[in-house]
This record gives structure tokens, sequence and C-alpha cells, in this order.
């Protein structure tokens, strides 16, 4: 299968790094420093403890990139607009496009239940470009439970986590969850088959974890574990998932868990970064809109009030104010 990588950060390297050791042709659509270093010393992924260096085709031109059969979308969730409206020569008709980001994707409305079913994502999506550019139905959605980091411009370091959820985001697009599901298990993925309905809760549920400890660990600088031995912030985080979770329901995606739930596994993990702390440290803009001022807007158009989560939106859009953001 011939496969596009557009957004060659951690996790784009991993999965582009894994499908490249199964034998499958991959291009990588990117500029700058990593265009340079994956043409200069191939892609380089840190998996195991080995560190591999692979030669992998990349480029800056859209058309030298396609047409692809499956094209993999794994920058953070603001930049998919850009590659909406870069990428059109490397799609056709039979391509399949799999997003891999965090947050609430641009397609997350299609299915779910009214008032708000097939509404448009504007502060996600904005201009609705991702929604012209890309059918639904030729749109697999994906949850990605694995942790990375990056260690330099083309060279990925996979920290834990082996698991994919991929499903159609509308009924439409379900012939084309079983060949893309037997490409990643073949290079080893540990894989999930959703429906719709299965997907859309799973997307939600990481958010409600995503959406305090992610943003919380970026303001205060610090690793989630140090975070959940505060009992103030603690409480914070478990108040405004009480919040989310509600949402959820409203949404068609009610949570069983409780914060405390999720706080114990969050726990289990150790001293990790998240990919928001990472991008804060690195001076990068933060994956805010997807993770938290979306919901908050979902939130008010659903006429709930969310005063936990609003306060953690205001401080973290002011946050990324003072940052030049």
């Amino acid at each position: 299968m011939k496969i596009g990588v557009a957004g060659l950060g951690a996790m784009g390297l991993w999965l582009a790094g894994r499908l490249l050791a199964a034998g499958h042709e991959v291009r990588c659509f990117a500029r700058g420093a990593t265009l340079e270093a994956l043409q200069r010393e191939g892609l380089r992924l840190t998996f195991e403890g080995q560190e591999s260096a692979t030669p992998v085709f990349a480029t800056d031109d859209p058309k030298a990139l396609g047409p692809v059969d499956l094209l993999l979308l794994t920058p953070k969730s603001q930049a998919l607009p850009t590659l909406a409206a870069q990428l059109s020569p490397a799609i056709t008709g039979n391509t399949t496009i799999v997003p891999l980001c965090n947050g609430v994707p641009w397609w997350f409305l299609a299915e779910a239940p009214a008032p708000l079913r097939g509404g448009a994502m504007l502060g996600i999506d904005p201009g609705a470009v991702c929604e012209r550019a890309w059918p639904l139905d030729q749109v697999l959605g994906s949850v990605v439970h694995a942790s990375a980091f990056l260690q330099a411009p083309g060279h990925g370091v996979h920290v834990m986590g082996n698991g994919l959820l991929l499903g159609p985001v509308v009924d439409g697009g379900a012939p084309r969850l079983a060949p893309v599901v037997e490409v990643f298990e073949a290079a080893g993925f540990k894989v999930g088959p959703q429906s719709v309905a299965s997907l859309r809760q799973e997307v939600w549920y990481k958010l409600w974890g995503n959406m305090t400890m992610n943003p919380l660990s970026a303001l205060t600088g610090v690793t989630c574990d140090v975070l959940l031995s505060d009992p103030d912030l603690r409480a914070y985080a478990t108040a405004i998932m009480d919040e989310a979770a509600e949402l959820g329901r409203a949404l068609g995606c009610p949570i069983e868990d409780s914060p405390e739930d999720r706080h114990d596994v969050t726990l289990a993990l150790g001293a990790f970064k998240t990919s928001m702390l990472q991008d804060a440290e690195a001076g990068r803009p933060l994956e805010l809109e997807a993770l938290l001022w979306t919901p908050q807007a979902l939130a008010k158009q659903l006429g709930l009030a969310v005063p936990m989560m609003d306060a953690l939106a205001g401080t973290m859009r002011v946050f990324e104010k003072g940052r030049g953001f």
C-alpha cells in the first residue's frame, strides 16, 4: 500500500517508521528542518530501545506526495486546515484519510444527537476547509494510545503504548476500515476496530482526561503525577471532568468511570510529560482549541453551565497570549 504521512512530529515518525519497517511505500510531506533531516539522514526512530535510520521519500511538494492509498494526518490539530488546503493532489476517491490528532475532531458532530447533529466545527475547522476537502465517507477517525517525543527533527522516540482505535466517522465509510486495520496490525500495532458510535465515545473518553492534564501540565511545567499529588489541583481537575462528563452525555458519549478512576490510570503511567507540556517547553503553539476551547463552545451551544471548564479555558487563553501566540 502506498501511504502518505503529513505531520512528522513524534507520533508521525513513530507511525511512519513502523510502516516502513513492515515494507510499505511511505511518502512523507514535511518542511524546513524536518524535511532536511529526512532527506539527509532518513527517518530516525528509537523503538524498544533500538535506534534505526531508514531511507524515506520526503517532499514539500503535494504533487510529488501522491496520489496515495492511505493518508495519515499526524500534526497538531490546528494544522489540519492548512494541510487540507495543500494536499488535494495526494487524494483521489480511492484514498482513505486517517487523522490521528488529540481532542475533538472536525467530524465529531456528523453523527451527534440533535440539536448539534451535522453542525459546523468552525473553531477547529475555520471556513470548513477540512469538511470540504475530505469527504466523510473517506475518513476513518482514530484514538491513539501511545506516548512519544521528538528527539530532534526527523528523529522520534517511542516511550510507551502501541494501541490504535480506528473506525468510520459516518456509516458510509465502514468498508474502508478492514483494509486499514490489516495494514496496521501487520506492522505490529494493536488495533481496535470501532463502530461510528463507539469511536465517538472513545474520542470523548480520551479527551475527558486530556482536557485537564494537558493544559495544567503546560501551565505549571510539571508532570501529571506531580499535578495529581496536590489535593487542590486534583479536586479542580475532578470538577472539570464532572462537567465534561455531563457534556459528553448530551453529545451521546456517556462516561461510566469516575474522575478518580481516570486519575488512578494517569498515576499508573508515572512521571510522563504530556504532549502539551512538550510543546510548551519547545516554544510551540498549544493544541488548546481541540482539547479545551471547542468543548467549552459545545457546552455553550447546548446551554450547559461549565464554570470550572470556563476558568481553565480563560486561563489558558491568557497563557497563550502571554507566550506570544
